[in-house]
């Protein structure tokens, strides 16, 4: 007996724990009626509006939509219930009576939060319709009504029954997207919104018959379809869009970055050409003006900073008859001797250096320039040196002897 109550209750837990196919509302009398009114009531006035459809919904269904083919909409067994999703199906119709007109197969799949709790998937549009227009009821059981947390195929996938409308249904809407006006019964302005996003018929960009796979809104295909969207991949690139400076046409007028600062490899705001930012240059560094001289300076192959004619640097003695600044020349009688016998070229120009002649503005052993690199003036002593001074003081020492003998004589 024991073990009877075990399985009873072990049955019982199981079928509590089992997921159901859950519908807010399995019929249209168990709630639907609440906000759109007695389905059978004549005329239907549109709760919205206040529209008078001249008719009762039930007739304009059964009359117009589907040619009185009954079974379109009720079971089997009877009239009553009328299921929102079920019935005994119509000529050549599938048997899913409200969900073959409002609803998609394409909805009623796993990835499909509702589908994957157990529910049914179909009218997952027709949900978010709701959800979108503020009415929240559909959530408490489909999680599929909130747009975050599922989105429904596009408004041009067909219902089951405009895909297949069987036979004898010549009323029956073909297209989703309503381009000839098809789903415009009761006189209704505008068809059913499909994908519950608010956006009714060829107003949907799916809907279209220019493409635009990138749904901003133009189109690669010109003429009718409006302006050319010269990259229909990238939403940022349409006719009209803002220059970004990117290398791209952004607004597709066949301009690439118009208005915008011309670079070519150089740091902006400068003018180069292969020369440090702001500079002019030849070759030169930066700031100076050269002709192979170093930074500052004019030269004709002279160090720089000096003014030369084959003169040593810092000399201003050019002129002073070749004579080494501040020295005294030999070729000008030095009040020692007293005569012009001692002449410049007496004291031998190459005999006086110590070894021999230097190159111009080399200094030997004697200190004494070479002929001819001096302004053609002859040798000069360079300041300071006494070398000079000793073949005058012999030719004295040689006079004052000279004399002594005269004398003792």
């Amino acid at each position: 007996m024991m073990n009877r109550w075990m399985v009873l209750a072990v049955a019982i837990g199981l079928a509590l724990a089992l997921p159901e196919r859950a519908s807010a509302y399995d019929e249209y009398a168990a709630g639907c009626d609440s906000c759109h009114g007695d389905f059978r009531a004549s005329p239907y006035v549109s709760l919205a509006d206040g529209s008078d459809w001249g008719d009762s919904l039930h007739n304009g269904h059964r009359r117009t939509m589907l040619a009185s083919d009954c079974d379109a909409c009720h079971v089997a067994s009877g009239r009553t219930p009328v299921f929102l999703n079920s019935s005994a199906g119509g000529m050549g119709l599938a048997a899913l009576s409200c969900a073959g007109c409002h609803g998609r197969v394409e909805d009623d799949v796993p990835a499909n939060p509702a589908v994957a709790a157990g529910g049914v998937g179909m009218g997952a549009g027709l949900r978010q319709h709701h959800y979108n227009s503020g009415v929240m009821v559909c959530a408490g059981c489909h999680a599929d009504a909130d747009p975050m947390a599922y989105a429904p195929v596009g408004e041009d996938v067909l219902p089951p029954y405009y895909a297949a409308p069987g036979t004898n249904h010549p009323d029956m809407p073909l297209d989703s997207c309503n381009p000839a006006g098809t789903e415009h019964f009761f006189g209704a302005p505008v068809g059913l919104d499909n994908d519950g996003d608010l956006v009714y018929d060829m107003a949907e960009p799916e809907c279209s018959p220019c493409a635009d796979a990138d749904g901003d809104g133009f189109s690669p295909d010109g003429g009718a379809c409006g302006a050319v969207d010269c990259v229909d991949t990238d939403v940022a690139i349409f006719p009209g869009a803002v220059e970004a400076c990117n290398g791209f046409d952004d607004n597709c007028d066949g301009v690439v970055d118009e208005g915008c600062a011309v670079d070519a490899g150089v740091p902006d705001g400068s003018v180069d050409a292969g020369v440090p930012d702001g500079s002019v240059d030849a070759g030169v560094p930066d700031g100076s003006v050269d002709a192979g001289v170093p930074d500052g300076s004019v030269d004709a192959g002279v160090p720089d900073g000096s003014v030369d004619a084959g003169v040593p640097v810092g000399d201003a003695s050019v002129g002073d008859g070749g004579v080494a600044d501040g020295s005294v020349d030999a070729s000008v009688g030095d009040g020692s001797v007293g005569d012009a016998s001692v002449a410049d070229a007496s004291a031998a120009d190459a005999s006086s250096d110590g070894g021999g002649l230097q190159p111009d503005g080399a200094m030997g052993d004697g200190g004494v320039i070479a002929p001819g690199n001096d302004g053609g003036c002859g040798c000069r002593v360079p300041a300071g040196s006494s070398r000079g001074s000793w073949p005058a003081l012999l030719l004295g020492l040689g006079a004052a002897l000279w004399l002594a003998r005269r004398r003792r004589r």
